[in-house]
């Protein structure tokens, strides 16, 4: 027999993931587009020179990077963990940096 709850659902926080396989981005409250996707829910992505993905299955050390995204500024600030040095990024306007880097 299956007992009946009064438990009411609720949303407790948004997280939205602007690269995906990098770190994601907690939010206040999120725009659910026409399509049903979070808007700026991986809307980037990594490749590597094969044009595959680059995600933790295939390449290991995307666990050590550390991120955070700017939805204002379009910035990404990238660490490799346990390094003390951050660099920061215009993800529209310094994307060949960001490639090299």
């Amino acid at each position: 027999m299956i007992k009946k709850t009064s438990i009411t659902p609720y949303v407790a926080r948004f997280f939205v993931y602007p690269i995906k396989s990098l770190d994601p981005e907690e939010c206040d409250r999120v725009e659910i587009l026409e399509s049903g996707a979070i808007k700026g829910d991986r809307t980037w992505a990594m490749f590597d020179l094969n044009n595959n993905f680059v995600n933790g299955k295939r390449h290991a050390k995307t666990h050590n990077l550390r991120s955070t995204f700017n939805f204002k500024t379009n910035s990404l600030t990238l660490q490799i963990e346990g390094k003390k040095h951050a660099i920061t990024f215009n993800s529209i306007e310094q994307q060949d940096l960001l490639c090299d880097w």
